[in-house]
């Protein structure tokens, strides 16, 4: 597990940092993870149970990325923000078990469905309409840039991240401030919770 953390956290800065610097490549070693500690060296008697998140930074050639890991079964969840980690109290995330898919494109579903929930997310929490919401990528140099949320053909100033690897596919989303909030949200301050990680 401690294995596939170090490797979460050194991606997650990596796509934090080329929203703002589209030309930084990914190599792995300019990335060091440092972890407050070592609660993620479970045992298989800590299958089906979120561990408490661990802290930590990433130091990359961009500078330190404040980072959040957490940890549910075989499922790692990494949180990295290249804005501060006092904006980690308005990202909301999920962690989902994706469905069997046969005789389809699986990446593309699995993208879909990923796409799907966190237009749900927004829409529940920003009290948007999902039919009005699309996620486009664009090009961004020589690979694709990273996802946008549009609303009723607009780009939104929301951040979000996307992932699906094997089983599991993943959202984070940067809520606005709830000062921030348009004025027709009813909900109150969105936090990160150990226990929002639904397997």
């Amino acid at each position: 597990m401690l294995l596939w953390a170090l490797w979460a956290g050194k991606e997650a800065a990596f796509k934090a940092l080329a929203k703002k610097v589209p030309t930084l490549p990914f190599i792995p070693r300019n990335f060091e993870v440092h972890l407050d500690d070592c609660g993620l060296r479970g045992t298989s008697t800590d299958a089906g149970r979120c561990s408490p998140r661990v802290e930590g930074a990433v130091l990359t050639p961009e500078g330190t990325v404040p980072l959040r890991i957490y940890r549910r079964c075989t499922c790692i969840h990494a949180l990295a923000l290249s804005e501060g980690e006092e904006f980690f109290d308005y990202v909301f995330w999920r962690v989902e078990v994706l469905p069997e898919l046969k005789d389809v494109d699986s990446l593309e579903a699995e993208s879909r469905i990923v796409r799907e929930a966190l237009k749900r997310c927004v829409a529940t929490h920003l009290g948007w309409n999902q039919k009005d919401m699309e996620i486009r990528r664009t090009e961004a140099g020589n690979r694709p840039g990273p996802p946008r949320l549009y609303y009723q053909g607009k780009r939104t100033i929301l951040d979000l991240s996307l992932s699906h690897d094997g089983r599991f596919g993943a959202y984070a989303v940067l809520m606005p401030s709830p000062d921030d909030r348009p004025p027709e949200s009813d909900k109150s301050e969105i936090a990160c919770r150990a226990e929002d990680a639904v397997l």
